[in-house]
């Protein structure tokens, strides 16, 4: 079996910085314990929310769905350019309803490049498949030093040896 570049980088989170991420760690108690597929087409997931996630009576909070897109928008990112950035804004339109307990799926439709800042559009699709909610974000591409920074020397050269591999 094949692990992909972006499997190494979970499996490096988790080995070098506690990984306990809210929207996709399998180890967070409270977590939304996203699963992101990657293909070469795009990036998606496609979850069920209980009502522990709701505001609204039965709609999932604006807050999670925000989360839902900002990982969605950040692993799509990844999977197309090969390397981290962090979210520097996110614009969001509430369109329809999100319900509870309901098959939805959040998919990333359009990723763009400009030097450093990527800009990643990433939809959620209600039970109907009609649009719920649509994020707009941008993502600062991280430098080395900053890698090195936040995450330590040695996730920095694991992180570059795993790199190199896949070029």
């Amino acid at each position: 079996m094949v692990i992909s570049f972006s499997q190494r980088l979970r499996n490096l989170f988790e080995k070098y910085t506690d990984h306990n991420c809210f929207a996709c760690s399998s180890r967070n108690q409270i977590g939304l314990k996203l699963e992101i597929v990657q293909n070469d087409e795009n990036c998606f997931s496609d979850f069920i929310l209980s009502n522990d996630y709701t505001g609204f009576p039965n709609i999932i909070h604006g807050g999670i769905q925000a989360t839902v897109i900002d990982e969605v928008g950040f692993w799509a990112m990844y999977n197309k350019y090969k390397t981290i950035g962090f979210t520097t804004r996110m614009t969001l339109d509430y369109l329809n309803k999100l319900e509870a307990n309901t098959k939805l799926r959040a998919i990333a439709t359009k990723i763009e490049r400009n030097n450093t800042l990527v800009n990643v559009e990433v939809k959620i699709l209600n039970k109907d498949n009609a649009v719920g909610t649509i994020g707009n974000l941008n993502y600062k591409l991280v430098n080395d030093i900053l890698l090195k920074k936040y995450f330590g020397k040695k996730f920095y050269e694991e992180y570059i040896k795993i790199k190199n591999e896949f070029n």
